[in-house]
């Protein structure tokens, strides 16, 4: 299975837009627009639509780090010591993913369980940003509510 075919897996129910973009990453809106996918400058960031949710991409104010995201789910109410079991299941997540990861952070005032991966923008290539999407899209797939039983 080619690099675009494993990706298109999870983009088969999204509706494309075509847009015009004046500013930003050259290098990296021409490597989505090479992967074919549903992308959008929103402000400083860009958005991919797929079957599981959008993914936001970013640059670091230096241009050196892309960063890709979307948050999960908010970590519970309680102290850090009472969710060992729902760290414990990222963990053994993040233990299975081949480019990005699961990690807490901060949105607002509360705490967010996110899945993200970070390249090296410089030297990005299309493979390097097909695997990383990809794995991020797998690993939004364990958490889809449509899955369940």
């Amino acid at each position: 299975m080619g690099t675009e075919e494993r990706l298109a897996q999870y983009l088969k129910t999204v509706k494309r837009e075509k847009t015009e973009r004046g500013v930003g990453d050259t290098r990296v809106e021409a490597l989505m627009s090479e992967l074919d996918l549903p992308w959008r400058p929103d402000g400083e960031v860009w958005t991919i639509a797929s079957d599981v949710g959008e993914v936001t991409l970013g640059l670091s104010p230096d241009d050196q780090v892309l960063s890709l995201w979307q948050a999960i789910m908010p970590v519970p109410p309680g102290k850090p010591k009472k969710h060992g079991d729902l760290f414990h299941e990222l963990l053994m997540v993040n233990a299975q993913t081949q480019g990005a990861c699961l990690a807490v952070t901060e949105i607002g005032t509360d705490e967010w369980v996110m899945v993200i991966a970070r390249l090296n923008a410089p030297t990005l290539d299309k493979e390097e940003l097909a695997m990383a999407l990809g794995d991020i899209f797998a690993t939004l797939k364990m958490f889809d509510p449509s899955d369940a039983p």
